[in-house]
């Protein structure tokens, strides 16, 4: 499932959901409830390309 590999992914990086939440500007608890695939609305939010690199492309050291 894909909320479970965004724990992975930020869990990988030693990012808390409150540090994702606060980057993304949404509540944690919100964060938490997608990251636990409960609410997949989190993915109607504007995407940038600069929010969606920031938990999956560190570990790759991909430069955006």
């Amino acid at each position: 499932h894909y909320y479970e590999r965004i724990r992975e992914l930020r869990q990988d990086r030693d990012k808390t959901q409150t540090e994702i939440a606060e980057y993304l500007q949404i509540d944690q608890s919100y964060y938490s409830k997608y990251e636990r695939g409960l609410d997949d609305s989190i993915t109607q939010m504007p995407k940038t390309r600069e929010k969606r690199s920031y938990v999956c492309n560190k570990k790759q050291n991909v430069q955006t």
